[in-house]
């Protein structure tokens, strides 16, 4: 086996490396700028801030599966034109939403990092237009970010802005309960009216008061007896009502601000920047694969043609 490829190779060598130079001529011309347009290449990295995962999902995968929404890839396409770079297709095409997928994915490569950022990749003929198209994309995840933190943190504010509204309903319908109790028995402190109220009553039966005196006060002590109970369960309920109505406003309040948030939640470590050297097509690969499938077909085209001679010989 190994014999008859080197006696084919023996006897035709100058052949072969006409071949192997012609094909290297083809995939030299082949890989120029009349056949394939060169692209340019930016890059750029970037870190999840500002973001709470909502699963067992890590941030960088919760980042990564925004980068890779539909609301990201329609705006990429639509803002750069890119469906231009192919003559054929155009939105309401047929197959229009098939073949845009494929050429974002030709133009715009996102994935992890070893360091768990996220790493952002984009081609075009216009370096320019690369550059920006990295650009965008960071904006448009930081807007799409924004726009569903926003959601949550508006739900939230919704809510507790209905809690709010409902617990004031219940402190003034008690505060008014209370003020009910203080206009009819004059009660305005259970604890402390008890004791000056005892006090003072024996004080008056040992200095020997009026009758209408003690009546006074014995009215006030049946008072006390009767709605003194219920006023200081009430004032108890208000105060702990008050300090939770409290705390709500302050998750309220923080809830409204990150509700109406500028936030980003891409932390750029790695700016997209302008290339000044073609990614693609990489000439000497192309140049080289000719060249080495070349020589394999004449190789084989050879192998056949001399077993075949030996066949009819």
């Amino acid at each position: 086996m190994f014999s008859d490829v080197y006696n084919v190779i023996r006897k035709n060598l100058i052949l072969l490396i006409i071949v192997i130079l012609a094909a290297a001529l083809a995939g030299a011309i082949f890989s120029s700028e009349a056949f394939m347009k060169p692209r340019f290449k930016s890059t750029a990295a970037v870190y999840p801030i500002n973001t709470i995962p909502h699963s067992d999902e890590s941030e960088t995968e919760q980042m990564l599966q925004i980068f890779g929404s539909e609301a990201i890839k329609e705006s990429v396409l639509n803002t750069f034109e890119l469906w231009k770079r192919w003559d054929d297709l155009a939105p309401g095409s047929p197959e229009y939403n098939h073949w845009s997928n494929e050429l974002y994915q030709e133009r715009v490569s996102i994935g992890p990092t070893r360091f768990e950022s996220v790493e952002i990749v984009c081609q075009d003929e216009d370096p320019e237009v690369a550059k920006k198209m990295a650009e965008h994309i960071i904006d448009k995840f930081n807007e799409v970010a924004r726009q569903m933190d926003r959601d949550i943190h508006l739900k939230y504010f919704e809510m507790k802005e209905f809690e709010l509204s409902n617990l004031k309903v219940v402190i003034d319908s008690i505060q008014g309960r209370m003020q009910e109790l203080r206009m009819e028995g004059g009660l305005f402190d259970f604890e402390s009216q008890s004791e000056r109220v005892t006090e003072g009553y024996l004080r008056m039966l040992n200095s020997g008061s009026s009758s209408a005196k003690l009546d006074e006060v014995k009215a006030l002590m049946a008072s006390l007896a009767k709605d003194g109970s219920e006023l200081e369960v009430l004032q108890e309920m208000v105060k702990d009502l008050n300090v939770y109505y409290t705390n709500l406003t302050q998750e309220h309040i923080q809830a409204k601000a990150k509700a109406y948030s500028e936030l980003d939640y891409a932390s750029v470590v790695v700016e997209p920047q302008l290339s000044d050297k073609k990614s693609y097509p990489v000439r000497w690969i192309i140049v080289l694969l000719s060249m080495v499938m070349g020589a394999l077909a004449a190789l084989v085209f050879l192998i056949l043609k001399e077993r075949l001679g030996r066949q009819e010989g």
